[in-house]
């Protein structure tokens, strides 16, 4: 994941949820029920979506007139 992140200046959610669902490191055995790892999942599509719009995803505004201008 992170030689992905390094060779493209970010990271593809296909690739965080891949690495993920692979549970290789165990980072989900934290998890009591599927229902806590369904939000987490949620959380990070929603977190990646409003990241694509240019949201930002705490406060809900628009981020655009930050680049474009007032």
């Amino acid at each position: 994941m992170y030689k992905a992140y390094v060779a493209t200046g970010s990271l593809h959610i296909t690739i965080a949820y891949g690495k993920l669902r692979s549970n290789q490191y165990g980072c989900l055995d934290a998890f009591e029920t599927d229902q806590d790892v369904q939000f987490l999942v949620t959380w990070i599509f929603w977190q990646y979506l409003c990241y694509c719009v240019n949201i930002d995803f705490m406060t809900g505004e628009d981020k655009t007139k930050l680049y474009i201008g007032r």
